[in-house]
Order: C-alpha cells, then sequence, then structure tokens
C-alpha cells in the first residue's frame, strides 16, 4: 500500500505552470466565470429543468428542483465512479451511492473526525494565521500567502499528515486538480485522465508516508495518530482510513481555497458587505461574521456544476406546473449556484442580505451529499477572515486583479492596514 515519497528534485506537477496567465487562461476564467453562470441564470427564469433536445440531458437550474434531485440520491445517482478509479481512490464518500459501504465510511470518518476536535483545529487555524499576518509588511497574496499554510497546518497538525516543505506546492496543487477532476463533466478524455494522474501521483505518497509513520508512532494529537494508538484498525481498516484521508483532505484544502478567493471578491466588490464583516470581525461576533461570510458565498459560489444520473425512468418537478420525465441513464447537470440565485425561492438573490434565512444557502449541499466537514470549514472561514479583516484590506494597487487558475483564485493581492 505504501508509495515512497519522490525527491524534490524531480519535477512536480504544477497547477499554475498548466495554466499560465494568458489568453487561454483568460478566457477559461470567462467561461467558468462569467458565461456558465450567464447561461444557468437564463435557463434558470425561462426553464428551471430544461431537456436538451435529441440527447439524454437535462440542465436543473431552480430552487425546488435542484433540492428535490439532491434530496432523491436512489433516482438520480452520483456519477463518479470512472473518475475515482482511474485515480485509485476506492471509497471517496462523495462518489459512493447510498449502500451499506457509503454509510460504513461516513460513520467512520465522523467518529474519527469528531465535532468534538473544532477546538483544537481552530486553535490551529488562529496560531497560523496569526504568525503570518505578525509576519507580512502591508501587502498579502490571501491564497498563497495565507489560506494555503493555513490549511495545510489543519492537514498536518489535526488530520496528522505531514507535507515535506518541497512538497508543499506540488500537495497542495495535486489536491486542486484531481480535486476538479473528480466533478467535472462524465465524459473523460485522454488528456484529463493524464492531468489526473500526475495531480493524484502528489498526493497519495504523502499520505502513505503519513500513516507508515503514525503506524510506527502515533501521536494522539492528530487524527491518524488516534486511529493506530486507539487500535480502529479491526473496525476501520487500512484502506479505509486511506481513502477517508483523501475524502476529508480533498473535501476540505480545494473547496476551502476557492470559497476563500471568491468570499474575498465578493466583499472587495460591495462596499456594504465589506462594512458588515468588518464590523462583525472588530466587534468579535463569530456567529455574524459567519452568516456574513457564507451569504458572500452563495452569491459567488464555488462549482457553478454538479452532475448526477438517472438510476431509472424517473421525472421532476412534483408539485411544479410542469413534470419533466427522465430516461434511465440520463445525465442531469445540476447548478446548486444558480439555485440559490432563484428568486422564486430567495428574496432578492442578488442582494447581500446575512440575515436572510439560512434555508436559501446551499454552500455545503442539500441533504445526501452534504458536507462532512462543515464544522472545520466554518473555523477556517472565521478564523482565517477575522484577523484579515480586522486590518481593513482592499486591493493592493501594486496587483489590482485577481488572477485565477481554472476555477480557483490562484493571487489575490490585499493591501494591509
Amino acid at each position: 500500500m505504501a508509495t515512497k515519497l519522490r525527491e524534490a528534485e524531480v519535477a512536480h506537477f504544477s497547477l499554475e505552470g498548466r495554466n499560465p496567465p494568458g489568453p487561454r487562461q483568460a478566457l477559461t476564467s470567462l467561461v467558468l466565470n462569467r458565461l456558465i453562470p450567464g447561461g444557468m441564470s437564463v435557463l434558470r427564469r425561462v426553464r428551471p429543468v430544461w431537456k436538451v433536445p435529441g440527447r439524454d440531458l437535462v440542465v436543473v437550474t431552480g430552487f425546488d428542483a435542484v433540492q428535490e434531485v439532491f434530496s432523491r440520491q436512489h433516482d438520480f445517482e452520483v456519477p463518479y465512479e470512472e473518475r475515482v478509479e482511474l485515480i485509485h481512490f476506492d471509497g471517496f464518500l462523495l462518489a459512493l451511492q447510498d449502500t451499506d459501504e457509503y454509510h460504513k465510511m461516513h460513520d467512520g470518518i465522523t467518529q474519527l473526525f469528531c465535532p468534538d476536535d473544532t477546538g483544537q483545529v481552530k486553535s490551529i487555524i488562529r496560531d497560523t494565521t496569526a504568525d503570518i499576518l505578525a509576519g507580512r509588511g502591508r501587502d498579502l497574496d490571501l491564497i498563497q500567502d495565507l489560506v494555503k499554510p493555513v490549511v495545510l497546518a489543519v492537514v498536518e497538525q489535526y488530520y496528522g499528515v505531514p507535507v515535506p516543505e518541497a512538497l508543499a506546492q506540488p500537495f497542495f496543487d495535486g489536491n486542486l486538480a484531481s480535486s476538479g477532476f473528480v466533478f467535472a463533466g462524465p465524459r473523460i478524455t485522454a488528456k484529463q485522465a493524464a492531468i489526473a494522474r500526475a495531480a493524484v501521483a502528489e498526493v497519495w505518497p504523502v499520505i502513505d508516508a503519513a500513516m507508515d509513520a503514525a503506524r510506527r508512532s502515533p501521536n494522539r494529537a492528530t487524527v491518524l495518530g488516534r486511529y493506530y494508538a486507539e487500535g480502529h484498525q479491526e473496525a476501520f481498516p487500512e484502506p479505509s482510513m486511506r481513502s477517508a484521508l483523501m475524502t476529508m483532505i480533498g473535501g476540505f484544502l480545494p473547496p476551502a481555497t476557492n470559497a476563500s478567493g471568491r468570499i474575498m471578491e465578493v466583499l472587495l466588490g460591495r462596499t456594504e458587505a465589506m462594512r458588515f464583516a468588518v464590523d462583525a470581525a472588530r466587534a468579535d461576533q463569530d456567529t455574524v461574521l459567519l452568516d456574513g461570510l457564507l451569504e458572500a458565498l452563495r452569491l459567488d459560489y464555488i462549482i457553478p456544476l454538479l452532475w448526477r444520473r438517472a438510476a431509472h425512468d424517473t421525472c421532476v418537478g412534483e408539485g411544479a406546473r410542469r413534470l419533466t420525465a427522465i430516461r434511465k441513464g440520463t445525465t442531469l447537470i445540476v447548478s446548486l449556484q444558480s439555485a440559490m440565485l432563484d428568486g422564486r425561492r430567495v428574496r432578492h438573490p442578488k442582494r447581500f442580505d446575512p440575515y436572510r434565512s439560512p434555508s436559501v444557502r446551499m454552500v455545503y449541499g442539500h441533504q445526501f451529499h452534504y458536507c462532512i466537514g462543515e464544522a472545520i470549514a466554518n473555523a477556517v472561514l472565521v478564523d482565517v477572515f477575522k484577523p484579515l479583516l480586522k486590518r481593513a484590506p482592499r486591493r493592493s494597487p501594486a496587483q489590482s486583479r485577481t488572477t485565477w487558475v481554472g476555477d480557483y483564485p490562484w493571487h489575490l493581492w490585499l493591501r494591509l492596514d
């Protein structure tokens, strides 16, 4: 099972290297962040459930229909089996159907990554953030200088997966790229497969090395150390634990990175949003601040599209004026991003309103496959943004535009007081 770490001088996977700044990257960002959301917005108003003519393809953009699809996991399955198999990721929780295997994996993860650990996670985030901000001048790259080291500190000090300094960037990039691959569309090209294999090759060796080290000398302060020290191997075998670590890292590091950048984009672009967040941070009102940050994320959500597959002949739209028949095997393109901007269910959907009902914010999903790491993600948001907002961030005049790599904000330079 174990794989040796590669030496630092080996050429490593680089997400930015594969997506360098320039016209091609600008076009990719335009498509992902403007054209697709714009198209979903049009469909949401005209046809919330749209059957593409001549194709076994249905686009779901309306609030009610999106919630219906995500709550009917036996009718609409996740279609990611081929993708996780390609990167040798057996047992990835978010790619499993509602079966005994899913519930065993879910129970194992929740027992090892338990809610009582939130205080420990918050302490790691606070200390790491404080050290970074204390050592910086007025200019800071939110993603590379702050978010990346914070999430890696959680992976190392809480999960128990040390990431050698020479491998930190490839490990970070590999997680983002492999996560993006898993949740991409149903077709897999040869180029996509090659990139995914190169990306995940930066991740598995680090996890395997951590498991080898923890097996020999477990550190009870970490999840992986507790796993070995407390003898969980019989109830939750090592292959399951390996997959659980990959699940929690891959389901935490990329979304936390993406969300942090998008939230800051909203705050920088809306005076009222920034004022609300700064006031909450300076008053140490963590719950109020979190509401504001999640509202910003609703306005600029991290994932434009997700995918489902009809397990049998069925329909969508129960209770609506139009019932849409869907054949077995049909692919569904489902947009949580669009649903959270649906004026039929969300009052003034494009307005920043931190006091609106949390029921319209599906930023962690809806029902089945709801984010298992919500508490950790919330801790990152509050304990990274609070000290940052106390220093009244604004765009750095030296680097006034965000640089994107695919769908990820990559360089977002701030000027701090």
